[in-house]
């Protein structure tokens, strides 16, 4: 009785509830996808067209207009719905699984068909949507069907079945075109190739020329080749058997005859002209269809000033090479170096002490040292640089696995930085190491970080209490608050922060570590 009584209260209950279920959709009738039955809206009334599309699986379907570009893309499952403008419309669809037929269908709001299509093999499918006032048709001016007055073009209705070779003594001539297209090939280049199968299926091969050009095949095919060196090659099934190969022109000339596998490539020619095919050689042979970059000489380039120590006779061309000034290297280890130019693309390298001297053309220069070779018991290796004709010397000892520094040659060395307090603008050759700013810093007296020794205002100027960091050793610091306010810097730069009154912690690191670093701060 409890069960029935208890059946009888929820029943009577349900009956008695009067709840309205919420239905979302465009509430609005002036759009082209208002719902009468919804009664919440849903925030996707469409102004424009309005269009519904049905597959039979998974796909991506998006749409492009050639005055819009790209207007909207999103993954169909079985239904979806756009909203999209009422102009000329290309549509790209891709099906995700094409073992079985895909199909689909476009409609428009009021149900009308626009589009539909059916996929087997290929899962790429394009179709067009029209602004119902518009003229779709073929708008390429090579297609036979071209049509001027098209203002919505659909490639895919282009048809070029007119195009072809013309002329009848050619031996592509083709009987059904009316307009010639520029194919028609001659005898002597037109080429056969006779390729016999491998266990009963036709071979598959390819071609490729000098220039890199490649046509691809299976089995007997002909092409119409331009003049140059050819490479047949075979791959696909039973790539270690033999199959036989003609290869003859449509005069009747033969190119090659015998058999080839895989392993070996056959070669061919038609009016082959072999030659170098770069325009910066000395022999470059434009006339060439033959590429061969191994022919390239460039023996016509090097110095052509007499009284430069590198003067080459020989050469006709100056590659800006030409010596200006020699140098000497000493050091008491061995280790690698080179030197390149920042401004005229020279550069050269060594092992001292194999290579002890170097002469530089003019230019601005950044010089190298890797010192792995040492074996200093303190890993340091000391070393000079001497310019012969004026016996200045760089002297240097380094510590480090490898260091660069800059080398001027008939420059005029200097900071081009134009913040810097030496800035040069005569200089030829930046030195961003030589730049200084010693100069720069608070010139108000009232401001608490105050520099007498500033000419320069580099709008640093504290006005809260001003805070100097002092580190013993190389490295960097960092401050930071609760409040997000942080700063950072590193020895004998940046070596303070401007802060309001608060807490605040302070972090620093060794360039190197050390057991006695340490970091102090200083009010005022």
């Amino acid at each position: 009785m409890k069960t029935i009584l208890s059946s009888i209260f929820i029943f009577c209950a349900l009956l008695g509830s009067s709840q309205t279920l919420d239905i979302p959709g465009c509430l609005d009738p002036a759009a082209s996808n208002y719902d009468s039955s919804a009664n919440v809206d849903n925030g996707l009334c469409c102004y424009e067209r309005w269009i519904h599309v049905v597959t039979s699986g998974p796909c991506y379907l998006s749409f492009y207009s050639p005055e819009i570009g790209f207007i909207d893309g999103q993954v169909v499952d079985q239904s979806a719905y756009f909203c999209v403008p009422y102009t000329c419309l290309s549509a790209n669809l891709q099906a995700y699984d094409t073992m079985i037929p895909f199909t689909y269908q476009v409609f428009e709001s009021s149900g009308e068909l626009l589009e539909s299509g059916v996929m087997f093999e290929n899962d790429y499918d394009y179709f067009v949507l029209n602004n119902p006032d518009a003229t779709t048709g073929c708008a390429d001016p090579q297609a036979c069907n071209y049509e001027p007055s098209v203002t919505c073009y659909d490639l895919t209705s282009c048809d070029y079945s007119c195009l072809g070779c013309t002329d009848a003594s050619a031996p592509n001539y083709n009987p059904n075109a009316t307009l010639s297209d520029g194919s028609c090939c001659s005898a002597e280049n037109f080429i056969q190739f006779q390729v016999g199968d491998v266990d009963g299926q036709p071979v598959d091969w390819y071609i490729v020329n000098s220039a890199g050009w490649s046509y691809v095949a299976r089995g007997d095919s002909s092409f119409c080749l331009p003049d140059g060196c050819y490479t047949f090659y075979r791959y696909g099934i039973n790539e270690s058997v033999a199959s036989s190969i003609s290869i003859t022109n449509y005069a009747g000339l033969v190119l090659y005859e015998g058999s080839t596998s895989a392993q070996f490539p056959v070669s061919f020619n038609l009016a082959a002209i072999t030659g170098c095919p770069d325009g910066s050689a000395c022999n470059y042979n434009p006339q060439a269809n033959c590429l061969d970059w191994n022919l390239c000489d460039y023996s016509c380039f090097g110095c052509t000033n007499p009284s430069a120590s590198n003067f080459n006779p020989v050469a006709t061309i100056d590659d800006g090479s030409c010596c200006t000034s020699s140098y000497t290297i000493e050091s008491n280890q061995s280790f690698e170096w080179m030197i390149w130019s920042t401004t005229n693309g020279f550069g050269i390298s060594g092992v001292y002490p194999d290579q002890s001297t170097f002469c530089l053309p003019d230019g601005c220069y950044q010089w190298a040292v890797t010192n792995l070779l040492s074996n200093s018991p303190d890993g340091s290796v000391t070393w000079s640089i001497t310019q012969d004709a004026t016996g200045e010397q760089l002297n240097v000892q380094q510590d480090l696995l490898w260091m660069s520094y800059n080398l001027s040659n008939g420059g005029v060395s200097g900071c081009l930085n134009p913040s810097a307090c030496n800035y040069n603008p005569l200089a030829t050759c930046g030195n961003a190491a030589e730049c200084t700013y010693d100069c720069l810093g608070c010139t108000d007296p009232s401001a608490s970080n105050f520099d007498p020794d500033a000419t320069i205002n580099d709008g640093t100027c504290c006005y809260e209490q001003w805070c100097s960091v002092v580190l013993n050793q190389p490295g960097y610091w960092y401050v930071y608050s609760d409040n997000g306010i942080s700063a950072s810097g590193y020895q004998d730069a940046n070596a303070g922060f401007c802060m309001p009154d608060g807490c605040y912690a302070l972090v620093g690191y060794p360039n190197e570590p050390s057991l006695d670093f340490s970091v102090q701060v200083f009010l005022g």
